[in-house]
């Protein structure tokens, strides 16, 4: 068996963020959406690619959970990654990184309107 590295299957959400408060930014004339947020999260029976275990890393030995803040677009692409836990070792927290920002996601909805949103996640660097 060889290295893995795959995101962890007990990702806890987090609540949405929009803008600079609490609430979402009001655009005029345009309808404004109420009502609870659904957060955005993994699309199930999607594959998203898992990271590339750097070599480096590997030939060190170096392991470990890289915890990140993903930004997710209304259409369900990440659009800014943020490592909030690093895995002690700056390659793998960037391999993590450069993995998550191609991921696809299902987005937040808001009465039945995909909005912008953030989920939390962790991407685990193990060597078998």
């Amino acid at each position: 068996p060889g290295p893995a590295a795959s995101p962890s299957a007990a990702a806890a959400p987090a609540a949405p963020v929009f803008g600079q408060g609490s609430q979402p930014a009001v655009i005029p004339g345009a309808a404004r959406i109420t009502g609870p947020t659904t957060p955005p999260g993994l699309i199930p029976g999607v594959r998203n690619p898992e990271p590339e275990y750097p070599y480096a890393s590997r030939q060190r030995g170096e392991q470990g959970d890289v915890s990140v803040l993903i930004q997710v677009s209304e259409s369900g692409q990440a659009t800014q990654v943020e490592v909030t836990r690093s895995s002690g070792f700056a390659a793998l927290d960037e391999a993590a990184k450069r993995a998550v920002i191609r991921w696809r996601f299902k987005p937040a909805m808001r009465d039945g309107t995909p909005v912008a949103g953030t989920v939390r996640t962790r991407v685990t660097f193990k060597l078998d």
